[in-house]
């Protein structure tokens, strides 16, 4: 069964610390740490185009995110928010 996805999970990379929580706490590691000086993923699934690449950032592969909204909970920074989808 698809998952239908009203919402996804975003990364404001100015609130991150990079502590791993989000990392850790993903059940389908949806969420990968960025690697190199250039990754590239921020132009495929950024949804704002706003952010800038940065390599010491995390990033989410959404054909694995099943929304379940751990990395939102287990983030103490507030760094992770839920970005509604236009349908």
């Amino acid at each position: 069964m698809e998952i239908i996805k009203t919402q996804l999970p975003v990364i404001d990379i100015s609130k991150c610390t990079n502590c791993d929580q989000c990392y850790n706490i993903c059940p389908n590691d949806a969420i990968v740490k960025a690697s190199g000086s250039a990754c590239a993923r921020c132009i495929k699934y950024c949804i704002s185009m706003e952010v800038p690449c940065n390599p010491e950032s995390y990033v989410f592969c959404y054909e694995l995110c099943n929304v379940c909204g751990l990395c939102i909970s287990a983030c103490y920074n507030n760094a992770i928010y839920w970005h509604r989808l236009i349908l």
